[in-house]
């Protein structure tokens, strides 16, 4: 009687483990899909950031849920997202200056949202285009005062 139970046993346990290992391999393909399936989402969306960009907003929010269509056996995590964001994306945040950041969180039922903020990073920007200008403007003036204190020169 007992060897039948164990022979019942391996045949339950090799039919489960089969299944269990095909489930995992699936899941495993479904994840390296992820960095080209965010890539392709970010190539739309990123139209949308410069849009806000060019409209002087400093922060953008992209959303991200069509792994959601796409994936049967993979669910990603917070984790998995950032780990498979674009490299433009993962580069925003400048460790040295604190002037961008990157933030990845998760929206119930199935969205993603990737939080981008570059508000110290634009600002900087503003300053150093201010301090051109003001240059440019102090350069004017330099060569305005001296055409009229020496005239226009020889006609």
């Amino acid at each position: 009687m007992q060897h039948s139970s164990s022979s019942l046993a391996a045949n339950l346990a090799g039919r489960a483990s089969k299944s269990i290992y095909k489930k995992r391999e699936l899941k495993r393909k479904e994840k390296a899909q992820l960095p080209k399936l965010l890539a392709d989402a970010w190539a739309i969306a990123k139209l949308e950031a410069e849009k806000r960009a060019d409209a002087g907003e400093t922060n953008f929010t992209f959303g991200f849920d069509e792994w959601y269509t796409e994936f049967r056996h993979f669910s990603p995590t917070v984790n998995d997202i950032r780990d498979a964001l674009p490299d433009e994306i993962k580069e925003l945040h400048d460790e040295a200056y604190q002037n961008a950041s990157v933030d990845v969180a998760f929206d119930q039922p199935i969205t993603f949202n990737i939080y981008m903020e570059f508000s110290g990073h634009a600002h900087r920007m503003v300053k150093d285009l201010q301090t051109a200008a003001d240059a440019e403007a102090n350069e004017a003036a330099t060569v305005a005062a001296a055409v009229s204190q020496f005239g226009e020169g020889p006609c």
